[in-house]
């Protein structure tokens, strides 16, 4: 199955952020530089977690019962576990994986949970 024109007639932009690694500044002495965080938009399909998707089994997960803050990605690409996106001004951490590649397309599914929460 293909759900290519379904994610694109819902999609909007995220922004994924992915973390640079650090280095030394040997211009500047040999400091030591932190990486910085660098957004980078990306198109998905995003929708607030269902009363359905509540009280079935993804209720619960590592971090805790989700809420109806956390939100769920629909995606045609690897995202890592952990990883931070922000969606409508508000940062989310991607908590699980659902894998549909073999039979959708390469389509993945994600659940986010809200950053703080």
């Amino acid at each position: 199955m293909n759900f290519s024109n379904l994610i694109k007639k819902h999609s909007t932009i995220i922004k994924l952020i992915s973390d640079k690694e650090g280095y030394y500044d040997y211009e500047n002495g040999g400091t030591w530089v932190s990486g910085q965080s660098e957004p980078v938009d990306e198109e998905a399909a995003v929708f607030q977690l269902s009363i359905k998707d509540l009280n079935s089994n993804i209720q619960y997960s590592e971090g805790g019962q989700y809420t109806r803050q956390d939100i769920k990605i629909y995606i045609h690409k690897k995202l890592l576990i952990g990883q931070k996106i922000v969606y409508k001004d508000n940062e989310f951490t991607l908590s699980e994986e659902i894998d549909y590649t073999e039979h959708a397309s390469g389509l993945r599914v994600y659940l986010a949970r809200r950053a703080g929460e």
